[in-house]
């Protein structure tokens, strides 16, 4: 039992509290300073139980608030300083037991010391003046899209005072604060238990973590997905990324959907920027990651029935923010914290860049993973939510993904990607980021129609291309460049030489290593003839009867792979 004695749980991780059942008194407090505290039983919430900084409040399966409780929590939040930009915001809390309005849960924590009632006004422009205290907020860029394939006239105002269910999302433009970001202090009664949300086939609903602590994004999607689930939604989560533009002028917004899927987490594409309004180019927070925090919505896509759209305790998870961790999508990064056991993601992840006259980049993710396949899998490759007049894509059933899983990427193996360009230009595509892909290096891309090859690993592949789109020319491999016509050439100890008067391949060891064996590729990637060698050999003719052509030769000894083009006639 917490008394009048207001006791407090520290930052110490050491200290986060755990409880079968607690009951806060009525005009008693229980405070927790960026820390946990986990119930497994039963919450009387009578007095205030005051969640300071990234405290969360967890409640296992099973754990109950007490229907008869009289008190709130408090739990804080922060958004972004501008007026001007959306965050798309979930409540921890209620006022209504299933349902929430803004004015009822939501105050001005600008002091989390003291929280006050929030200056509510009617005009679009309300919150773009000079600091005050209470701040500003502007009620007419307050929204949700509750399950509709309608697109953007589906958005339905609400403004402070109309109703929201527990679990569903809403936008929100910033405040007039002078803070590098505006903190937020919801106040209710803490959401709990299996929350559900109806989806019908290929409609767009946008949802929200609506509990006092954040939740495992697998989890979530697992619990939504096809078995054991409740096979609703295309196993896919979208977040809002509001990174520039000054203006409420929408065909000027610079924002985007940051993608999450078990694949991994791509940021949002960045826009050009706009004379005048924003010459901010790409996202500031990044992407998504593993746990959604405390107050962020998303947007979810039913699958080709639909269904419900369940939370449930299971997914709860204490996880501060930070760049290992969780991220909400706000225009200023929060204070990094490394104080959690994170999973640790060992998978290789290959992170590809495209950039062009109609967008100002592009990133597109394929991951390793020994539970997907090459063909569509569930929960791990992540359809675009927009396409853009020039954009990049996988290329997976005929459709554009951001994300791809696949279970190898071998050296003969294409994986093909998808261009547009509305009015065609100048685009470019290069390596942005490998993880855990250092064996994968370097990596090219293929033209198939003039049969090049290009090292994207450090530097951009440009090309001219006319409007239209491309699905079946550019793929991304393991081959290596073709960009220099030689006979011969010394290679990590291992002279090459095609001789075409007698039509054998020859190969000398220079160095002291072992061949174990050769294998020879057309240009297309195609593997046409491999030899095993005896080890013991430091010379060898290998006769070719093939047709003419340019052709890669790939020699891989005990230390490693060498490659070298030769042309046969």
């Amino acid at each position: 039992v917490a008394t009048t004695t207001y006791p407090i749980i520290g930052a110490d991780p050491d200290n986060g509290g755990i409880a079968e059942n607690l009951e806060i008194l009525s005009g008693a407090s229980l405070t927790i300073n960026n820390n946990s505290l986990r119930l497994t039983t039963i919450l009387t919430l009578n007095g205030k139980l005051n969640l300071q900084g990234e405290s969360q409040l967890i409640q296992d399966i099973g754990s109950v608030l007490d229907a008869a409780s009289t008190g709130s929590i408090e739990i804080d939040q922060q958004g972004t300083d501008n007026s001007f930009r959306y965050n798309y915001w979930s409540s921890p809390v209620n006022s209504r037991e299933t349902a929430f309005t803004i004015g009822e849960v939501l105050r001005d924590g600008t002091n989390p010391n003291n929280i006050i009632d929030i200056d509510f006004g009617s005009s679009y422009t309300y919150a773009d003046g000079t600091t005050s205290s209470p701040i500003k907020l502007s009620t007419p860029w307050m929204y949700k899209l509750e399950d509709s394939g309608l697109g953007y006239s589906a958005w339905t105002s609400v403004g402070n005072n109309g109703e929201i269910k527990v679990g569903q999302g809403y936008t929100m433009k910033g405040s007039n604060t002078s803070a590098v970001e505006q903190n937020y202090t919801f106040v209710g009664k803490p959401n709990n238990g299996i929350i559900e949300l109806t989806v019908d086939a290929n409609n767009d609903h946008l949802v929200g973590n609506p509990y006092p602590s954040a939740i495992d994004a697998h989890k979530f999607i697992d619990d939504n997905g096809i078995f054991p689930g409740t096979a609703s939604i295309t196993g896919t989560i979208y977040f809002w990324d509001h990174y520039g533009g000054d203006t409420h002028n929408l065909a000027d917004y610079q924002a985007g959907y940051g993608t999450y899927s078990k694949g991994g987490g791509v940021s949002a594409s960045s826009n050009p920027s706009v004379s005048g309004v924003s010459t901010l180019g790409s996202s500031g927070k990044g992407a998504p990651k593993k746990h959604i925090p405390v107050g962020q919505a998303f947007f979810v896509v039913g699958d080709a029935d639909g269904g419900q759209i369940q939370f449930n305790n299971s997914q709860r998870v204490f996880a501060k923010e930070s760049p290992g961790n969780s991220v909400f999508m706000r225009n200023n990064n929060s204070e990094a914290t490394t104080d959690n056991d994170l999973d640790t993601d060992l998978r290789p992840k290959f992170r590809i860049g495209f950039d062009a006259p109609q967008i100002s980049h592009r990133q597109i993710l394929l991951t390793l993973d020994d539970n997907t396949t090459d063909a569509v899998d569930w929960g791990y490759d992540a359809e675009m939510y927009e396409v853009f007049d020039d954009d990049m894509y996988w290329v997976l059933d005929d459709k554009k993904y951001v994300i791809q899983a696949t279970n190898d990427f071998d050296f003969d193996k294409e994986i093909p990607i998808g261009i547009r360009t509305l009015e065609g230009g100048l685009v470019s595509i290069e390596v942005d980021e490998l993880e855990n892909a250092a064996e994968y290096t370097p990596i090219y891309i293929k033209d198939n129609l003039t049969g090049e090859i290009h090292d994207i690993t450090n530097q951009a592949f440009s090309i001219n291309l006319e409007a239209g789109e491309y699905q079946n020319r550019f793929f991304i491999v393991r081959q290596p460049t073709l960009n220099v016509l030689e006979e011969e050439t010394l290679l990590d100890g291992i002279q090459i030489y095609m001789n075409n008067s007698i039509s054998e391949l020859q190969l000398n060891l220079i160095v002291d290593t072992e061949i174990l064996n050769v294998s020879l590729f057309n240009y297309v990637g195609q593997r046409v003839k491999t030899w095993n060698i005896n080890p013991d050999e430091r010379s060898m003719s290998l006769p070719l009867q093939l047709a003419s052509g340019v052709y890669i030769v790939m020699v891989e000894t005990k230390n490693g792979k060498v490659n070298k083009k030769i042309i046969i006639n």
